[in-house]
């Protein structure tokens, strides 16, 4: 049977911060890719029952879009796992791959950060055009 690694990207309200939700056994070797690629990042305390995903909070920064800025991290991650079924989720939508692909994890990631900047621009155009 393969093993099934679990990443669930979270966008905030805040389009440079975010949330990671991982397999707990996974969580602290996805923090030292986090950190190898520089990417600011604290273990999050989830207060409700039944969590059954660690959470990782994110910070982005001015630098780059959120997901693309886990790019590198990621991909270094997931590189460690091509033995493994591996389901990305982002909102409605996940992606499962067995085995590793850059190309598929680039493709989710630029996604991701074109959704949000689509809500990001949605949000803007309610306040009117300010933010």
């Amino acid at each position: 049977m393969v093993d099934t690694l679990v990443l669930r990207l979270q966008p905030s309200w805040d389009p440079t911060w975010g949330e990671i939700q991982v397999s707990p056994a996974y969580r602290d070797e996805l923090r030292a890719a986090l950190d190898a690629a520089d990417v600011p990042n604290s273990e999050v305390i989830k207060a409700s029952a039944g969590e059954t995903l660690a959470c990782v909070g994110i910070f982005a920064g001015a630098a780059a879009p959120l997901f693309k800025a886990l790019t590198p991290a990621l991909k270094a991650f997931l590189s460690r796992h091509d033995n493994k079924r591996v389901e990305i989720q982002l909102g409605d939508e996940t992606a499962t791959m067995v085995g590793y692909s850059a190309k598929q994890v680039e493709s989710i990631l630029s996604k991701a950060d074109e959704r949000e900047e689509k809500r990001a621009a949605q949000q803007r155009e309610l306040d009117g055009g300010h933010g």
